[in-house]
């Protein structure tokens, strides 16, 4: 069925879906379906056709005959579909080794070929351009290769004592939206310690995650029971929720009676000392381009040596030059570009990236901040001073005293390198 409906979602027809009848499981007649004809097919219509839980029908549609008669049929019904995640299951419980077990064959199906997930990556790009396939496709390959792999899961765990059987807890997730699935590590997570993931998704990124669930689904159908998509948190023992500095405050209001998890914003910086090589600063592009800038671990400030020569860095940042190519990226360097010159800010560019000296840790989509300084010593006293605002840190190694990324690293954290250095496992375990 999967790989009918993704093929389906590629082809270049009319399209109809329709509801099949219990009374006629396998007729074709007309009467026995409820048709949507979309001509010619859109982006939208294709997206959406690919979420249906339902028997599919597909033709080419002729110029001359747009008749019924006009119409191949190749019907395949599939009527559960992934409305079952959160349903009940009589096998409610799964031993910490099946779970795991789900977990690494999820990681080997996303490193294969799956037609039906390409159709949903087509789905979520049209819903928000952000989300480019090249990204959706990169963060999908690290879940399968950073969190999925089995090395990786054993080594993670080795950290804790975590019994084959607990006693269930639901908790709460509240999804940021910022990256493709980006909240995949909370989900992992609650899995994994044996609870109940009760799951508000965001609006910006509403269908991979229901997809990979129904994977889940399929691998092990008694993981449904440790999964709810719901719209409204209710009825939960914990929660764990991200969002900005703004929302922080209401979800502190709204949650501060159950244990929590709140996550408020963040971002990378990097730390150079002039000596790093051609190859370290093209590296850098990746944790200043990645996904556009729009993660927390993306790198948004550069705190530079007092009389820095910035000409091998903006060479080495020109060869992203492409990502201007996207058209709401171009929107923000051309706004932001505009707003400098009104202001007269001193700016230094390359046509990618607009960079300006600013002691803020938060730069502006296509723009990178940076300040100067004039030792290590107190550059290492500025990043403790906000530590609570820094996500990560990128640096040549031993040029600082604290945890750092290499360059380029950014955006492939370990299972342990937890978001805001709270320890998301200790804290579910803790619930027991």
């Amino acid at each position: 069925m999967d790989e009918s409906v993704g093929w389906l979602a590629q082809q270049p027809m009319a399209l109809a879906v329709g509801g099949h009848t219990r009374t006629s499981p396998r007729s074709p007649r007309i009467n026995s379906w409820v048709e949507i004809i979309v001509w010619p097919p859109t982006d939208e219509s294709v997206g959406w056709l690919a979420q249906q839980p339902m028997a599919l029908a597909v033709g080419r549609h002729t110029e001359t005959s747009p008749r019924i008669h006009s119409w191949e049929r190749k019907i395949q019904a599939d009527t559960r579909g992934s409305s079952r995640v959160g349903r009940k299951n009589p096998n409610t419980t799964m031993q910490l080794s099946q779970r795991l077990n789900a977990l690494i064959q999820l990681g080997q199906h996303l490193s294969g070929e799956d037609d039906y997930l390409k159709a949903v990556i087509h789905r979520t790009s049209y819903h928000n351009p952000w989300f480019t396939a090249e990204n959706q496709e990169r963060a999908i390959a690290a879940i399968a290769e950073q969190f999925l792999a089995a090395a990786a899961l054993e080594e993670w765990l080795s950290r804790y004592s975590i019994p084959n059987e607990t006693a269930m807890k639901t908790v709460g997730l509240v999804m940021a939206g910022n990256l493709p699935l980006v909240g995949f590590h909370d989900v992992l997570c609650v899995f994994v310690a044996g609870h109940k993931a009760k799951i508000k998704l965001s609006e910006k990124d509403p269908y991979l995650l229901p997809y990979l669930l129904k994977i889940l689904e399929k691998i092990d159908p008694a993981t449904t029971a440790y999964f709810e998509i719901t719209e409204r948190l209710l009825e939960m023992d914990a929660v764990i929720a991200t969002g900005s500095n703004n929302s922080a405050r209401y979800f502190e209001s709204y949650f501060g009676k159950y244990p929590n998890i709140i996550r408020k914003n963040r971002n990378g910086v990097a730390v150079l000392t002039g000596n790093e090589s051609k190859d370290e600063l093209h590296e850098l592009g990746h944790d200043v381009f990645r996904y556009f800038g729009l993660g927390c671990r993306n790198v948004a400030k550069l705190y530079l040596p007092r009389g820095y020569d910035f000409v091998p860095l903006l060479e080495a940042l020109h060869e992203y030059r492409d990502i201007i190519l996207h058209q709401k990226y171009k929107n923000n360097f051309d706004y932001n570009f505009a707003l400098y010159i009104l202001n007269k800010v001193q700016y230094q560019a390359n046509g990618c990236i607009l960079m300006i000296e600013e002691p803020s840790l938060h730069s502006r989509i296509a723009s990178l901040h940076y300040e100067f300084y004039d030792s290590l010593e107190a550059v290492e006293v500025e990043l403790e001073r906000h530590a609570e605002a820094i996500q990560c840190i990128i640096a040549q190694p031993n040029v600082l005293k604290a945890k750092t990324f290499a360059f380029g690293k950014s955006q492939e954290p370990a299972l342990w390198d937890y978001p805001d250095g709270v320890d998301s496992m200790a804290f579910l375990l803790s619930l027991n």
